[in-house]
């Protein structure tokens, strides 16, 4: 009774992904030969049933979590969105913070964050079909890193603009809204793509860090 169930529920529920159906059906139908001509392996049509079952409550789940944790996700997403246009349309003076140039890359951060957010949250809700609450530090974490990642591009790129006046002699007041522009663009980039700015980082420690070849004398 069990499997009869279970055949009727695997197409109306699993039917987002066709290679679920037929593997569950595959097990359904091993469990439902060995149940009527093999019962010396009932256990493993209890097993195959086990499979199947839990593919359903794991769908239900996902299903579940994507129209609750994933709409408070939004809707973070969004509140932070408004909260760093906000800072990014007034001027730095009015919020007591001075006039570095600080605050806009690493506003622009923040939104790249925001933005990588409101990508996922879309790929795995309605393309993958695999949101997983697990992802909700993942969520959390992204606008405060592209924050910090953001002034770091600024920080990086204003030593590189120092070192070209030093040197060539440029006009930093000429470059400065170029450079602000580019370091805005970059801001946001290496918000919202955080992975790529950790892995480079990583790398980046590995060879300051390493110890350097000897060479027996």
């Amino acid at each position: 009774q069990q499997i009869e169930i279970l055949f009727r529920r695997v197409p109306r529920e699993l039917n987002d992904n066709a290679g679920d159906v037929t593997f569950a059906l595959d097990k359904l139908r091993n469990a439902q030969d060995i149940v009527l001509n093999d019962v010396e392996r009932y256990e493993e049509a209890l097993y195959d049933v086990f499979i199947v079952n839990q593919m359903l409550v794991k769908k239900y789940n996902l299903r579940r979590w994507s129209y609750s944790w994933g709409m408070v996700t939004f809707f973070y997403a969004v509140l932070w969105l408004g909260v760093l246009l906000t800072g990014f349309l007034l001027r730095a003076e009015n919020l007591a913070i001075g006039t570095s140039t600080i605050w806009y890359p690493a506003l622009a951060g923040g939104i790249g964050g925001v933005a990588a957010i409101l990508w996922d949250l879309s790929w795995h809700i309605s393309v993958r079909k695999d949101f997983d609450r697990q992802y909700m530090m993942k969520y959390l974490v992204s606008p405060v890193m592209g924050l910090v990642l953001g002034g770091v591009v600024y920080l990086f790129t204003s030593a590189g603009l120092i070192a070209f006046n030093l040197i060539w002699g440029g006009d930093g007041v000429t470059l400065s809204g170029g450079i602000l522009t580019v370091q805005i663009l970059l801001g946001f980039a290496t918000g919202f793509r955080q992975q790529v700015v950790f892995e480079l980082v990583n790398v980046l420690m590995q060879r300051i860090l390493a110890p350097g070849d000897t060479q027996a004398g």
